[in-house]
């Protein structure tokens, strides 16, 4: 598998072995991984309530434990006036 491309610093059309292009896809790979989770760490960061949504969870997680509820709930509410 060869793909033609022009390559940076030259007019003139390059070739692309498969080995080139593999490598192309793990760093594009990473880079895109790389991205995601430092946009989630800082989201979080700059969560001004994340402290308190973790204290929440460890504390429902806490009661659940105690009144023997081993399954995974999920509970919202809908407030309506």
């Amino acid at each position: 598998m060869v793909l033609k491309l022009l390559r940076r610093g030259s007019m003139e059309g390059g070739e692309l072995t498969r080995g080139e292009v593999l490598s192309l896809l793990a760093r594009l790979a990473f880079a895109t991984a790389a991205s995601y989770f430092t946009v989630k760490l800082l989201v979080s960061a700059m969560d001004p309530t994340s402290k308190q949504k973790k204290d929440a969870k460890r504390k429902a997680q806490e009661v659940m434990q105690r009144l023997g509820i081993k399954e995974k709930v999920s509970v919202s509410f809908i407030f309506v006036s």
